[in-house]
Order: C-alpha cells, then sequence, then structure tokens
C-alpha cells in the first residue's frame, strides 16, 4: 500500500558522465530511495536524459527536453510541456503534493510548481539546498550583473523581471524545508517566507554504502571534493597547497569533482604544482568514496556552503577535516572539523602540515570525525521530511 504519492519538480543541471552530480541531485537521490523503503512514491519531472537512466534514484522518472538557459521562448515551451506532463502524471496517480527541489534552475521550476498548484489544487513545497548567488542580489545589481555578462538591455530586462516574480512565488509556497538553521535565515531575509513556514530537516550520509568500501592503503595527503568553482574557495586551496609543498614537497592533494577544470588546471601549472595536484573529474559516488579514504586529510576551504554532504561523507570516511569558519559549518559540524578563517590560505596550511606531521593527532580527530558522522542517517532526514509533508496535506 502506498501511503503517499508525491509530484517531484527536480530539474537540475547534471548530466550523468559529463556534468557532476552535486550534492542537490545525490540528497534528491538519497531521499528518493529511502521514501521508496517506506512506501512512498515520488513521480518526478526531470530534464532529458534522466539520472535514472544511469543510477538506482529510488523516483519514478518522466522527463521533458532540457532548454538553453539564455532562449527565452525555449524556456516558455519548456514550461507547458512540464504542465501538460505533470497534470497527465496527476491524473493517472492522484498526487497529494507539489515537491520541489532548488538548483540552478530554480526560477524554471518555481514557476512550474506554482501553475501547477493552481491549476491541480494541492499543496507544494519547497526543499532547499542552499541560495544561489544570484538570490541573495539586488534586483540592480542583477541586471548589471548581466548586462556585463554580454545579455542585451531588453534580454537582460526580462530576465531580471522574472527574477522578480520568482522571488514573490516563494513566500506563496504551503511550506519550506532547508537543511540548517543557516540556510532558514537566509530565506527569511532574502526570500521573505515567513518563519513559521520553513522547517529545519538536516542532511544525512550513506554509511552503510561507505562502510561496504574497504580501507585503503593512503596514496594522498588531502582530498577535496565538490564542484569545481570560486564559491568552494578553490584559489585558496591551491594557495594553501602550494605552501604545504613549500615545507612537504612530495604532498599530494587529490581534487575531486567537475566544473572549472581548464581554469584552475592553469593555476596549479603557474603554481608550479603539476606533480602535486591530481584534478578528477566525473567518476561514480563509489570511486569518489575510495579516493577518499586513500587520503589522509580532507579540506574544504568554501566561502558558502548550507550542509555539505561531502564534508559528512569525508568523516565518515575518517578523515580530519579542515573547513572554512563560516557559520553554516559552526552550526552543523561539532567535533572531527578544524576551523580556519575563509581565505586564509597560510592558516589552511599551516594546519594541514600540522597534521600531517603528526599521525596521532590526525588519526584521534579522524575518529571523532567518524563518530560524529554516525549521527546523520538519511532514514531520520526523511523521517522529519514526511512529518512536514503530513502537516501540509493536512
Amino acid at each position: 500500500m502506498t501511503l503517499l504519492k508525491i509530484l517531484a519538480l527536480f530539474f537540475h543541471p547534471a548530466a550523468y558522465g559529463k556534468n557532476p552530480v552535486g550534492g542537490i541531485e545525490r540528497r534528491f537521490i538519497e531521499v528518493s530511495k529511502v521514501m521508496r523503503r517506506m512506501k512512498i512514491s515520488v513521480y518526478t519531472l526531470e530534464f532529458y536524459p534522466s539520472l535514472k537512466r544511469f543510477l538506482d534514484t529510488g523516483y519514478i522518472s518522466c522527463e521533458i527536453n532540457r532548454p538553453f538557459p539564455r532562449r527565452f521562448p525555449e524556456r516558455v515551451i519548456s514550461v507547458f510541456q512540464a504542465l501538460r506532463l505533470g497534470i497527465k502524471i496527476h491524473r493517472a496517480k492522484k498526487c497529494q503534493l507539489i515537491v520541489v527541489t532548488g538548483h540552478r534552475y530554480f526560477t524554471f521550476t518555481i514557476i512550474c510548481a506554482y501553475l501547477f498548484a493552481k491549476i491541480l489544487r494541492i499543496p507544494w513545497v519547497i526543499v532547499s539546498g542552499g541560495l544561489l548567488p544570484r538570490e541573495r542580489m539586488s534586483l540592480r545589481s542583477l541586471m548589471m550583473e548581466r548586462r556585463r555578462r554580454g545579455f542585451t538591455f531588453l534580454s537582460a530586462l526580462a530576465h531580471t523581471a522574472i527574477d522578480w516574480f520568482t522571488k514573490q512565488l516563494f513566500g506563496k509556497a504551503t511550506a519550506f524545508i532547508a537543511v540548517s538553521q543557516s540556510e532558514k535565515k537566509d530565506v527569511i531575509r532574502f526570500l521573505g517566507v515567513h518563519p513559521t513556514k520553513i522547517h529545519v530537516v538536516g542532511n544525512g550520509v550513506n554509511l552503510q554504502l561507505i562502510d561496504s568500501i574497504p580501507q585503503k592503503e593512503k596514496l594522498f595527503d588531502a582530498a577535496f571534493l565538490g564542484r569545481v568553482e570560486p564559491g568552494k574557495g578553490m584559489d585558496t586551496l591551491i594557495h594553501s597547497w602550494a605552501k604545504v609543498v613549500e615545507q612537504i614537497p612530495l604532498a599530494q592533494l587529490v581534487v575531486i569533482g567537475g566544473g572549472r577544470l581548464k581554469y584552475y588546471r592553469r593555476l596549479v601549472e603557474l603554481k608550479h604544482l603539476s606533480n602535486n595536484v591530481r584534478f578528477v573529474d566525473f567518476i561514480p559516488f563509489e570511486q569518489a568514496m575510495i579516493l577518499l579514504k586513500q587520503s589522509k586529510i580532507f579540506l574544504l576551504p568554501s566561502r558558502r556552503e548550507s550542509f555539505p554532504l561531502s564534508l559528512l561523507e569525508a568523516m565518515a570516511c575518517g578523515l580530519p577535516c579542515i573547513v572554512s569558519d563560516i557559520q553554516p559549518l559552526r552550526e552543523n559540524f561539532k567535533k572531527g572539523v578544524i576551523f580556519i578563517q575563509p581565505d586564509s590560505f597560510k592558516a589552511f596550511a599551516k594546519t594541514a602540515v600540522d597534521l600531517l606531521n603528526y599521525d596521532h593527532k590526525r588519526e584521534a580527530i579522524g575518529m571523532q570525525a567518524r563518530e560524529y558522522a554516525t549521527m546523520f542517517s538519511w532514514e531520520n532526514v526523511v523521517r522529519r521530511e514526511i512529518k512536514v509533508l503530513k502537516k501540509v496535506i493536512q
């Protein structure tokens, strides 16, 4: 017997084997798999090709064509395609609510969700994975940024007007699920959502899968896992590793993730680190966990985060973690991490060298990290989410 039927809007930028499957996408997949075990059906609208074609996702996928980001007419057509398919699914399956997952296509998704809710007369819930930079910007700043990127005046004006309209829709959602208290504060401040609508449920980690991977020989001194982009502090990571190499000439760093690889490979060359930094583009999750288990420490010099899965996964692998001292990380990680002022590459390097030189200290902090990670299970996260969804339906 199916306990709950959900119509999910999951319009993400990931393309398996090409674009990285990020934390937001992985979170949705893990939650869907647990919901499947709990007899909850998740009927998901997704861009072609669906991640379900390549992964065990836990949801039932229905595909539409992916629009080009700057082609406004194509986006309008995609909205109507999504509406037609979503209405067809609802009529066949009698879904009880709509769930929206946040990502780069948030504007497109929110407009679709609002129209669905109006047409189908069912509640809709936003599950956020952290605000995008543009959602924190004023309309004037958005307009100027788009003009700088080469948009025509009319195109920039149209896109900015849509962003303004989308921000008005956030507050009309029946409920809002956030992964951290810091994110809840951001949603209230930048999106104007009423605090009583926002529910914090946290994130989880797949300990069973990570524990099924045998412990490996340590081939790397440090690892980074995530999108390779400025917001993750990639410049700080590379500059700090240059300082580490000054003291430990053979030190090896593995950077796992896709993104602006060409730019940061060039920076590595300029810093004469080609023999000390290895970039690994897209790889399956299990292989990423193997690389983590082959590393001694984990580095995360991010400038902005919400509740990073990569950090939880590194902790579950027993790695001591050196991370930026930003509020979301302070809030969610109490043990097994060392906090460093953001952009302070010298402090990151000094702490990394200290851990690499003292095995006992590194192992002790790694044990604390592993113990702390065991507190976060996807089953508990899903139970909290289901509680919110049932309340919304009632």
